[in-house]
């Protein structure tokens, strides 16, 4: 597959076969910058970020693109070795360097070849695999084919994997065919296989997986998977989406099962089974609506639940839990053009009762500026980087965003935190460039 990708690119300073010279190559993307600095009475922490995603080429025309993500972060206060970090210890300290650059995607698409959608080679990620694949390779797609619109496609190379402890492989591939046989239906059938000989013994894992959607029209669409794990059933998921033609009433409802214990598999099939554990087979549901109630106010609201197969079998990371929540929208109500929402939200479970109650006020101060002003009270919160559980936790924030649509934007947020045990400050400054 590698080969025949090479193959379609163009040799090397052969000059194209054309009388006009070739326009210009484009290029565009955007480059961010990012400042960020914690404090409070005991400790600070600063941070700096860089992001770029670059994009060459113009796939309507040149025989071949380039797309390029990265980013680079830098801990400028440094982590001294046996120093105590404090409140601030995050991911990014546990590698043990102020300075650390990742690649995300780096890959070259070739589009001289009609009868191919997709001829791919370099560093990418695929969504549309029963689990999401990120590796070092190629991939090729072909263009629908026939009256069924069938597509087959091909991929695989070295698995890619950040910020866990578990080494991310030694190969990664798959195939899938989908077709839409029918008006308004789409099926789609998926193979990985995923290889690790970084363990007590090589192991490897294959998964297979079939999504089948449809629209009966312009208001309803549903949608379901089914993922099968060697020999075992392992997922199934069913969703559906419903607008109302008359109004701007929308209807989400959504359902996922766990059918089998979930243990230590091969990456990237469960990457962090060293801080999750064994997941027991569970229920999980969602049901989400949106809807104006009158012309200045909006409706936004969920529920969502979990429930485990045995009461023996929950865990902190996998128990039984509820969680209802709405948010108020005021779009055009209060005066000197304030946008106002208010938003709550209530978790119950075994392990805890929590109450939320949040507001938020934004306008437009000038043509190119926007600011907003929120605060949110919790009466329960899990205090991640201290791991700790605090109650009665009142948070305040301020933003403004400058030229929000323009090539050059400037973002200041602010955000204050106090509970019973101490205050903390949180001040970020970015900016980006569109180009």
């Amino acid at each position: 597959m590698i080969m025949a990708l090479l193959a379609q690119l163009p040799p090397a300073g052969e000059p194209a076969a054309q009388d006009t010279p070739a326009p210009a190559w484009q290029v565009h993307g955007s480059l961010g910058l990012r400042y960020r600095m914690r404090w409070n009475g005991d400790a600070s922490d600063q941070d700096l970020a860089a992001a770029l995603d670059l994009a060459l080429g113009d796939s309507a025309r040149d025989a071949w693109t380039a797309s390029i993500g990265a980013e680079a972060r830098m801990d400028i206060d440094g982590l001294a070795p046996g120093s105590n970090p404090g409140p601030y210890f995050e991911l990014e300290d546990t590698h043990g360097e102020s300075f650390a650059a990742r690649l995300y995607h780096a890959y070259v698409d070739v589009h001289s070849a009609p009868d191919w959608e997709t001829l791919r080679i370099g560093r990418q990620t695929i969504v549309e695999t029963p689990e999401t694949a990120w590796f070092d390779g190629a991939r090729a797609e072909t263009r629908e084919l026939g009256p069924l619109r069938a597509r087959f496609g091909a991929w695989g190379g070295l698995p890619v994997q950040y910020d866990t402890s578990v080494q991310a492989g030694t190969a990664l591939y798959g195939a899938f065919a989908e077709a839409r046989p029918w008006s308004g239906g789409r099926v789609r059938g998926d193979w990985m296989h995923a290889e690790d000989d970084a363990r007590m013994g090589a192991s490897s894992v294959d998964v297979f997986g079939v999504g089948l959607w449809h629209s009966f029209s312009n208001n309803l669409r549903l949608e379901g998977h089914y993922t099968r794990l060697e020999e075992r059933d392992r997922d199934v998921q069913l969703r559906a989406s419903w607008t109302a033609q008359d109004s701007d009433l929308v209807v989400g409802l959504s359902w996922y099962r766990l059918l089998e214990p979930q243990g230590d598999l091969a990456p990237p099939f469960d990457p962090f089974y060293a801080t999750l554990y064994e997941l027991e087979p569970y229920d999980q549901f969602g049901l989400q609506v949106s809807k104006s109630l009158a012309r200045h106010v909006h409706l936004q609201a969920g529920y969502d639940a979990r429930r485990v197969e045995g009461s023996l079998a929950q865990g902190a990371f996998n128990h039984d839990y509820d969680r209802g929540w709405a948010t108020l929208g005021f779009p055009g109500l209060l005066p000197w053009n304030l946008e106002a929402s208010l938003t709550g939200e209530i978790w119950d479970s075994q392990q805890s009762d929590l109450r939320t109650l949040g507001a938020e006020l934004a306008r437009r101060c000038a043509e190119r500026l926007e600011a907003s002003l929120g605060t949110y009270y919790s009466l329960y919160e899990y205090d991640l980087y201290q791991a700790r559980e605090l109650d009665h936790v009142r948070v305040w924030y301020a933003r403004f965003v400058l030229d929000r649509n323009a090539p050059l934007q400037f973002e200041l947020r602010y955000t204050f935190q106090e509970d019973p045990i101490a205050e903390y400050n949180d001040l970020r400054v970015g900016a980006t460039w569109r180009f």
